[in-house]
């Protein structure tokens, strides 16, 4: 909930830079370095609010437990779980 919430009042801001770089928070800083500095980066900061959606996924898979939040789901599904990043 609280990397949600600093990835709406970046949004909220329209700090385009500041939204990525809270989104990739955790990821090795050369990613983001790589991103920043490619002829890509136009593109990316445009699409960078759209990372909320993904904040708000992010978020609610901690609001409550597993059992509890797929519940529901009756569908057969693969889940990936994990809680590191790459090396």
């Amino acid at each position: 909930a609280e990397f949600l919430a600093g990835i709406r009042e970046l949004v909220a801001v329209g700090d385009r830079e500041g939204t990525l770089r809270r989104f990739m928070a955790g990821m090795p800083p050369e990613w983001f370095d790589a991103m920043r500095n490619g002829p890509q980066w136009p593109l990316f900061e445009r699409m960078a609010p759209t990372v909320e959606a993904d904040a708000e996924a992010l978020a609610w898979t901690q609001s409550a437990p597993r059992a509890a939040l797929w519940s529901s789901i009756t569908a057969p599904a693969v889940v990936l779980l994990g809680s590191d990043a790459f090396p």
